[in-house]
């Protein structure tokens, strides 16, 4: 096992639901960025969710099914549905 300098450290958190599952998030990090990097880190599962979440009405992706292909989904999601039907 490697041993990290004193400076970092490890924070080991189980965040939920995160797109419909738990998510579990374990960073080594320098002690005073670590929690800069589970927070950007949150944010892009927000970002993901709130564009793809299934459980979430809201979402781009239930606003497309919704529409009946009438909405234009964004890029993130268009890419999705294109890799879903692949």
């Amino acid at each position: 096992m490697i041993r990290l300098p004193r400076r970092f450290s490890d924070i080991h958190r189980r965040h939920e639901p995160v797109l419909g599952t738990t998510l579990e998030v374990h960073i080594k990090a320098q002690k005073r960025s670590r929690n800069d990097v589970e927070a950007t880190l949150l944010a892009q599962f927000d970002r993901l969710e709130a564009e793809l979440g299934i459980y979430r009405p809201d979402s781009e992706f239930n606003r497309w099914r919704k529409s009946n292909g009438d909405h234009d989904p964004s890029p993130l999601t268009a890419e999705q549905l294109t890799a879903s039907l692949a």
